[in-house]
């Protein structure tokens, strides 16, 4: 059980979702215009064709009802972030994408074992991280069930309504059979360029104090201006992909691994530090490797994402107490 006390404002929540919405609708996707983003046709259509992929345009955040959270009266608003959707859908506004995830929920609260395909290898690895973040031991949900909801306040809330998920892109790319680029590029470098501006606002406007990077496609971001010169780490040097033959050699073992950097950036509209923990994705391969967090492994969750989960709150109560 977790020693802290969490609190939310459904308000301030609606708050964040509203601001949000208000800039994804003027620049992105409207509900009555459609998709409408400026560089797309200019740019990132092109860039697909030419690459001879197609175009999903449209894929927009999660927002939880609960994510203007607090822990100890201290705001502890997070944000997972991704690199694209990776599904086949367009047009997903920040309510459809919500409304998705509160349907699982209700789903699978209920039993319904039709639910159970939304924990893919991205969203274990999500779950486990967040059960980490407030305090919880983490649990497989296909294994084990529970373990997936908080105390707010005397009400139980599921840890999915109480963080935001975001992607670097609101597009991506699939090929012609329709399966998305998994080992090559779900996007065009055109995409990504495209995209930082809608990321950074998204950010601001959002003004988390902790971001989780899953996977070295969201990394690109921070690469550049403005923050580019505030990080000490490289992003290209921080998946510490690690051979085959080394993970086959130390399978199941403790090993002192190389511990992962804790960032702090100024984003615009935010009074204090936000923290930045860069993992690689939860699909990671060797899929027998602790990098691969997404399988619930005991060894990934003790080896690679519980230690850096605890720096991480560590760094946290050092900026807020």
């Amino acid at each position: 059980m977790s020693k802290h006390k969490f609190t939310a404002s459904k308000e301030g929540s609606a708050a964040y979702f509203e601001a949000l919405n208000e800039y994804m609708e003027a620049n992105v996707l409207d509900p009555d215009i459609g998709f409408r983003c400026d560089n797309a046709e200019k740019f990132c259509k092109k860039s697909c064709e030419y690459a001879g992929l197609k175009f999903i345009p449209g894929q927009l955040h999660h927002i939880g009802k609960y994510y203007d959270l607090k822990r100890d009266e201290k705001p502890f608003r997070i944000v997972v972030s991704g690199a694209e959707y990776g599904d086949g859908s367009e047009n997903v506004s920040l309510k459809n994408r919500s409304d998705e995830i509160n349907q699982f929920i209700e789903r699978y609260i209920s039993s319904d074992l039709s639910a159970r395909h939304f924990f893919n290898q991205h969203m274990w690895g999500t779950l486990i991280l967040l059960q980490l973040l407030f305090g919880k031991e983490p649990k497989n949900p296909s294994k084990e069930g529970g373990g997936m909801s908080i105390d707010i306040k005397g009400n139980l809330v599921h840890v999915f309504q109480a963080f935001s998920l975001t992607n670097f892109l609101l597009c991506s790319a699939r090929s012609d059979s329709g399966k998305q680029q998994i080992q090559h590029d779900a996007y065009t470098s055109i995409m990504r360029e495209m995209c930082k501006e809608h990321y950074k606002n998204a950010l601001e406007i959002l003004k988390p104090q902790i971001i989780i990077l899953q996977g070295t496609r969201s990394y690109d971001f921070w690469h550049d201006k403005p923050y580019s010169k505030e990080l000490n780490w490289d992003p290209a040097k921080e998946s510490q992909s690690d051979s085959y033959d080394f993970w086959r050699e130390h399978r199941g073992k403790d090993l002192n691994f190389k511990p992962l950097k804790i960032e702090k950036v100024k984003l615009a509209n935010c009074e204090k530090e936000t923290l930045i923990l860069p993992l690689c994705h939860p699909s990671q391969l060797p899929f027998w490797s602790p990098r691969n967090w997404g399988s619930a492994g005991r060894w990934a969750i003790r080896g690679y994402i519980k230690p850096a989960v605890e720096n991480l709150l560590k760094e946290y109560e050092k900026i807020y107490g």
